[in-house]
């Protein structure tokens, strides 16, 4: 009877485990494919490949990956992100050879992003509070956004009421303060769109001195150089694009090093 209850608990534990191994070697393979077309420069195909297998089952090696995808990708703010996350976790791991890539990775998009602070011009406090909204979408914080170079639209909501909007240009490798000056009525030539929600609020306050302005990014030629190297090492090795990355679950960086 005992031996009875045995075998039905290891069948259950068995179908218990099945779809998380079906998932995992889902992810494994999409990981392969998606390595196999980073080395290749096929960004847009290895960044869906390695963005999907990382939603199957969260892993080290996929995420650093996918930031060196998202830089090729020229998509600088969501691989500065990931480098940032990668490196926290190469930190704590304790896994010297990928946090030296998810540093440099990180220092090299931190030179390319633009950074903000959205300051609200007003004689009183929002009340009920401001929300800051940067092209549609709630960003949270105002005052240290992190985005994308090119033209941005700021808009600040007081309850469901578009009290300002300002479209502004941020450079790369800039930091600046973005002055949006707040008004009784809703800016005339501005439509009136849903509202952003689960924003922070912004209060408004005496504007700050001037923002000093960081250098220049490099160009995109230096980028694509980097990353040429970076990914030009995946065929050096000779142990392919996997293993280069550590594979998923953090297998041995060893045999990179000896030959990187």
């Amino acid at each position: 009877m005992r031996a009875l209850g045995t075998c039905v608990v290891v069948c259950l534990a068995a179908t218990a485990f099945a779809p998380v191994a079906k998932a995992e070697g889902a992810a494994d393979a999409l990981f392969r494919d998606g390595t196999a077309l980073l080395a290749q420069r096929r960004y847009a195909e290895a960044c869906d490949k390695l963005a999907a297998s990382q939603a199957l089952e969260d892993a080290d090696g996929t995420l650093l990956a996918l930031a060196m995808c998202r830089e090729g990708e020229g998509r600088v703010v969501d691989a500065w992100r990931a480098f940032v996350e990668s490196e926290a976790r190469a930190e704590k791991a304790d896994r010297p050879a990928r946090l030296r890539l998810s540093r440099a990775g990180r220092e090299r998009t931190s030179r390319r992003v633009a950074r903000a602070r959205v300051i609200l011009d007003a004689d009183r406090p929002c009340d009920p509070a401001c929300v800051v909204s940067v092209d549609g979408g709630p960003r949270g914080d105002a005052d240290d956004l992190v985005l994308d170079p090119g033209r941005h639209r700021v808009e600040v909501w007081q309850g469901e009421r578009l009290v300002a909007s300002r479209a502004v240009e941020l450079d790369a490798g800039t930091s600046r303060d973005v002055r949006v000056a707040l008004s009784s009525t809703p800016p005339a030539s501005e439509p009136l769109p849903e509202p952003p929600t689960e924003a922070r609020p912004v209060r408004a306050r005496p504007a700050p001195a001037p923002a000093q302005t960081a250098s220049r990014a490099s160009s995109s030629g230096d980028v694509r150089t980097t990353l040429g190297i970076a990914l030009g090492a995946l065929a050096a090795t000779g142990l392919g694009a996997g293993t280069y990355f550590g594979l998923r679950a953090g297998a041995s960086w060893s045999a990179v090093e000896d030959k990187c």
